[in-house]
């Protein structure tokens, strides 16, 4: 009921306080996607309170419990200092284990750390690899941001037309 409330789904409306209500009884039982999503709904706050604490502690209990998304989660609290202290190198950590694990959000995240020297040196080859592999498994983000790369020949060689055929990929699937 949790997830329902608070996507809106089967013809239900949004409601975040029910969704919190519910979301914190299947976490009491140990229902592992309930703990992500209780933590994303706590860390925006939207028209419930607002608690990054709490939700970067539900994000740690999934990762423990072995949830790959919560490794996202995890790993941008730490980026952005949201319930915990700012931690590149931690972050970059987490990102590495999501996309050792394939996922290409994770891939994506690391890649923009190697871009931006945020907990790693800045590294435009292992950048520009990252989002190869994340645009190979069909990632938007790592497609357009390649376009980015050929277009001004950041890590690669300025490719005008290569550029351009990224961000059509891109464009066409709805970036």
């Amino acid at each position: 009921l949790g997830m329902i409330f608070a996507l809106g789904k089967q013809g239900v409306p949004i409601n975040n306080e029910k969704a919190q209500y519910y979301l914190q009884l299947s976490v009491s039982k140990g229902y592992i996607p309930a703990y992500v999503k209780l933590g994303r709904l706590l860390q925006k706050g939207d028209g419930i309170e607002k608690d990054e604490v709490t939700a970067f502690q539900l994000f740690e209990k999934a990762v423990e419990k072995g949830d790959t998304d919560a490794l996202l989660d995890l790993g941008v609290c730490y980026k952005q200092g949201k319930g915990v202290d700012i931690n590149f190198e931690k972050a970059v950590e987490l990102y590495q284990l999501a996309a050792d694990k394939g996922n290409t959000v994770g891939m994506y995240n690391l890649a923009l750390c190697y871009h931006k020297g945020e907990g790693v040196p800045i590294d435009p080859t292992r950048e520009i690899e990252l989002y190869q592999k994340a645009a190979r498994e069909g990632n938007l983000l790592a497609h357009y941001n390649l376009g980015i790369c050929y277009d001004n020949g950041e890590g690669v060689p300025e490719n005008k037309v290569l550029a351009c055929e990224y961000y059509e990929y891109a464009a066409h699937r709805g970036h």
